[in-house]
C-alpha cells in the first residue's frame, strides 16, 4: 500500500487514517499472531503529539479495534520532550521541501513520491546531514532545549 502526502506534502487526519487502517492494521495482526500469555509484554504503542489527526475520536477507535494504546505527547511540551525538531529537523525539512519541490517543477513527484523514492529521499537526506557541517547541530539542539 502507497501512502504519500500527495502533492502538497503536508500530513493529513486522512494520511494518518490511512497508516493506521493499513500500516498498523498489518503489524497489528502480525504481532497477534506472535503474542504471548503476558498481556505486559504484548501489545502495540503508538506515541503521538498532541495534534488532533493523530488522535481524534475516529483515530482512537481504530486503534481500539486494532489493541493499540495511544499515548499522546502534552501539548507545548516539544521543546522539552523533543530537543530535535527545535534545531536539527528545521534543517530536515528545508531539504526535504527543496527536493520535493523541485520534483514537482520537473514532473517527477511520482518518482519521489513512490516508496523506492521516499527511501531514496531519506539516504540522501542521512548523507547530507551527516557530514561534519551539520554534526554540532545535533549536540547545539539538546543545548537549546529545557
Amino acid at each position: 500500500m502507497e501512502i504519500y502526502a500527495g502533492q502538497s506534502g503536508k500530513l493529513s487526519a486522512e494520511l494518518v487514517q490511512r497508516w493506521f487502517a493499513g500500516t498498523l492494521a498489518a503489524a497489528a495482526s502480525s504481532m497477534a499472531r506472535e503474542m504471548t500469555d503476558d498481556p505486559a509484554e504484548d501489545g502495540i504503542l503508538v506515541l503521538a503529539d498532541s495534534w488532533s489527526g493523530h488522535s481524534s475520536p475516529k483515530q482512537q477507535e481504530v486503534l481500539r479495534n486494532l489493541g493499540v494504546n495511544l499515548l499522546k505527547i502534552p501539548p507545548s511540551t516539544t521543546d522539552k520532550l523533543q530537543p530535535l525538531d527545535v534545531n536539527y529537523n528545521r534543517q530536515l525539512k528545508i531539504f526535504y521541501n527543496r527536493v520535493v519541490e523541485e520534483a514537482f517543477h520537473t514532473d517527477i513527484l511520482a518518482d519521489v513520491t513512490s516508496r523506492d523514492g521516499i527511501i531514496n529521499l531519506h539516504s540522501l537526506l542521512h548523507d547530507q546531514l551527516s557530514s561534519e557541517k551539520y554534526r554540532d547541530m545535533i549536540l547545539y539542539a539538546w543545548r537549546n532545549t529545557d
